[in-house]
């Protein structure tokens, strides 16, 4: 499967800070948003020409992949401190156990879902 999970651990922590790096050199980022999602909520259904990272800084989601050119599938349960790196033509949607905070980055800034989202129905 062409999705990347790993749990991200802090670089680096004493009595003052935790650094944490979401991501150093293994994604180049055109654009970083921070997403608060409700509890419930089923958000995706679709895929891009662009890689994607998700990094959970609250909450709980499960995904769904299917990568297009293998037709292979992954489920991926995503916790705090948790990573997720989503090739091209990868299809995902996420639902969202709890009440949710996290940073998603693209290799393409977002302009809107007619411009950078092919919709995806066929689960």
């Amino acid at each position: 499967m062409r999705v990347e999970h790993c749990k991200i651990e802090p670089a680096h922590s004493d009595e003052r800070r935790t650094i944490t790096a979401m991501f150093n050199g293994d994604f180049d980022a055109k654009q970083v948003k921070i997403l608060r999602i409700t509890q419930g909520n089923v958000l995706g259904n679709h895929y891009h020409h662009y890689r994607e990272m998700f990094y959970l800084l609250e909450g709980e989601a499960i995904y769904e992949f299917i990568d297009l050119d293998s037709n292979e599938r992954a489920t991926i349960h995503l916790e705090k401190g948790g990573r997720i790196v989503i090739e091209p033509r990868v299809a995902h949607r996420a639902q969202f156990m709890k009440d949710t905070v996290m940073v998603e980055a693209t290799e393409k800034p977002y302009v809107s879902a007619a411009e950078n989202d092919v919709r995806f129905v066929e689960w």
